[in-house]
């Protein structure tokens, strides 16, 4: 579940990031806030334990955060590799979707 959640936390944050942040300006502090908001909020319902996120522009990374722990008193850092089991056939799936 928390996968799938993670999966689909990903393409909600590039759906966000694509559709209300025009190309020709910068992020918004006040949308980068709100996305912080709604992870600690997440974490704090229990919906989390952790998560990072990460926005790209032009191939740049413009965004980068970790949030709660990934394991019991460990916090979340950027550069956590998680385990994405079957989750690699959505990926494929969504490429594949996308280069039709």
């Amino acid at each position: 579940m928390l996968f799938l959640f993670s999966f689909l936390l990903i393409h909600f944050l590039k759906l966000f990031c694509n559709q209300s942040i025009p190309k020709h300006k910068a992020l918004s502090s006040e949308r980068l806030k709100q996305i912080d908001a709604n992870i600690n909020q997440w974490i704090k319902e229990g919906q989390l334990n952790g998560a990072t996120a990460i926005i790209l522009r032009n191939g740049k990374i413009v965004y980068h955060k970790a949030f709660g722990f990934a394991s019991e008193n460990v916090p979340m850092k950027t550069d956590n590799i998680f385990r994405i089991a079957s989750m690699t056939k959505a990926y494929h799936q969504r490429g594949c979707h996308d280069a039709v």
